[in-house]
């Protein structure tokens, strides 16, 4: 009985869970967990973990149906966002249960919810510039209508007096003029352009699908204890260059467009400010409020039912140099000269809402350090306060941040694991490349969990993002 190998599977279900607490890592421990048996990844559960994009023309990976065109953003609770980036139709997704429910598309918007839709200027091109050619065109002046009159007569009174009864005409349309009607593939007006964006009164051009990923934020908000596959009291925060200035938009599921929320924050003597593309860069739903963050680092506080604004909250002491994932930019007195530069993220947990700043090292582009303050009050009202300790932090809690988006997740199994920060950051903008990492407050420790290979082997449409169970 005792030469007889142990079956692992038979464990029981309590050192199960403290074996799978202590390898739930969100980039590869808690996938070899899962992988051993039926019984361990059944204990294992649902875990965050790192989504890494495929390329789109791989030599190693075939090409999937329609995967060409569909970005995925990881957003909360096991939803995600799907776009098509040839039209900006979008739609909810949950990978758990495939439930689907219709979201505006990205290029809809209006001012509110009782104004008409106004839809953003956008065109994706299906293939690049093609020289003009006169093969199978038609000559102009043959593009034309062929009418024949028709005259129909009839004999009144049965004598021999005739009379025109009815008159009509009989249009056909010359058959290569019909064809030439019909909807053509779109080039684009140079080889480099692959998106054009009308914002204000200029285009602006996006040479792949990954620029196009690279300017988009979201936020979302999922009421607690809601189901797992329940879009009841949703509510998506989004912002993308389309939308220029206008920032923050949003929207529920089954809405017609977005609905814009105007910016309080720019500076209108600033013509520079004024007039720059960057609105909110942000977001994040708290306690009925909306909290939007601009490019400076600055966060308006909205009332969630009125939309009225409440409060402007300053970026944290000792913030230098802010940055911006989106595009690259950065605040308006950033220092050129300093290697540091600082990245904030909102997080609202079930009991708080936090910021993060994570101060990176320009030159490298690697993390250096993490700081956590959660949002409170000093003499001068509403403030971020520092969280000193693990017990401000959340309580077990493990934190998610990318290019897209930030959340949560309760660490472990109830032995204590959490109070983890998982980070993606990604270098210059329109460059695939982005690594993973973890800190731990506990130990005041941060490592690399993941980074890519130096050459990429194809096209890649997003960056490397977390998904939240």
């Amino acid at each position: 009985m005792a030469d007889q190998p142990a079956d692992c599977s038979r464990l029981p279900a309590h050192l199960l869970e403290l074996i799978a607490d202590k390898t739930r890592d969100a980039v590869n421990g808690v996938t070899l967990f899962r992988s051993v048996c039926p019984a361990w990844r059944a204990a294992a559960g649902e875990a965050p973990r790192l989504l890494l994009p495929v390329p789109l023309h791989s030599a190693t990976t075939p090409p999937r149906a329609g995967s060409e065109h569909a970005l995925v953003f990881p957003l909360a609770r096991g939803w995600s966002i799907v776009v098509d980036v040839r039209d900006t139709s979008c739609r909810l997704s949950h990978l758990a249960t495939g439930a689907t429910a219709a979201l505006p598309c990205l290029t809809a918007v209006r001012a509110t919810a009782a104004s008409r839709v106004v839809h953003v200027g956008y065109q994706h091109f299906d293939a690049p510039a093609a020289p003009e050619t006169t093969e199978g065109r038609v000559p102009r002046q043959q593009r034309n209508f062929r009418a024949k009159r028709r005259f129909r007569m009839a004999v009144a009174g049965g004598g021999n007096r005739r009379r025109r009864r009815r008159s009509g005409w009989r249009v056909r349309m010359d058959p290569r003029w019909k064809k030439s009607l019909q909807p053509e593939k779109k080039y684009s007006p140079s080889p480099e352009c692959k998106i054009q964006i009308k914002i204000h009164w200029y285009y602006m051009g996006l040479g792949s699908n990954l620029q196009f990923s690279e300017v988009i934020r979201f936020g979302v908000h999922v009421p607690p204890g809601a189901p797992a596959a329940s879009t009841d009291g949703m509510l998506i925060m989004m912002y993308h260059i389309l939308h220029g200035q206008t920032g923050l938009v949003f929207c529920r599921p089954g809405d017609a467009a977005w609905t814009k929320l105007e910016n309080p924050v720019l500076d209108e003597l600033s013509p520079y400010k004024s007039s720059s593309t960057l609105g909110f860069v942000d977001f994040a739903y708290f306690d009925g409020k909306m909290f939007a963050m601009d490019k400076n680092g600055v966060t308006a506080v909205f009332d969630a039912a009125t939309f009225e604004v409440l409060d402007l909250v300053d970026a944290p002491p000792d913030t230098t140099n802010f940055s911006t994932k989106l595009f690259g930019c950065c605040a308006d007195d950033q220092d050129p000269d300093d290697d540091m530069i600082s990245y904030l993220h909102l997080v609202a947990l079930p009991s708080k809402l936090l910021l993060v700043r994570v101060h990176v090292i320009r030159s490298s582009s690697e993390p250096e350090s993490f700081d956590v303050f959660e949002l409170g009050s000093d003499d001068d009202g509403v403030a971020w306060c520092k969280v000193i300790g693990l017990d401000g932090f959340g309580s077990g809690y493990d934190l998610f941040l990318d290019g897209h988006h930030a959340t949560f997740h309760r660490g472990g199994h109830g032995g204590g694991r959490g109070n983890m920060i998982y980070y993606v950051h990604q270098g210059k903008f329109g460059d695939a490349r982005a690594a993973a990492y973890r800190y731990s407050l506990q130990d005041d420790k941060l490592e690399c969990v993941y980074r890519p290979p130096e050459e990429s082997d194809g096209e890649y449409s997003t960056f490397p993002s977390w998904f939240v169970p």
